[in-house]
């Protein structure tokens, strides 16, 4: 792993892969989160941000994505069928 290091914790909403940012350099952000982690984020209740999803899911270009406002895109995971929410950064994700 070169060195970095993963920060974990119990609660599944503050759970991070991020490494710790040297001095002067960024730490990278996370590109996707389930939909418990989003939920979390964005001041929902998961079942509500689910329910939102699948509303709005149809089929681009062989794979499942729904796009909700603000930017917000979930894209359906072949393996499991779990939903992999993506949260822009102006969001605060």
């Amino acid at each position: 792993m070169s060195g970095d290091r993963v920060l974990l914790s119990a609660a599944p909403s503050t759970a991070s892969t991020e490494h710790e940012a040297r001095p002067g350099e960024r730490a990278a952000r996370r590109v996707g989160y389930s939909v418990r982690e989003a939920s979390a984020l964005l001041g929902r209740r998961a079942d509500a941000l689910r329910r939102e999803i699948e509303r709005h899911a149809v089929l681009e270009d062989g794979q499942i994505v729904a796009r909700l406002a603000g930017g917000i895109a979930a894209y359906r995971r072949k393996e499991g069928g779990r939903w992999l929410v993506s949260i822009p950064a102006q969001l605060g994700a």
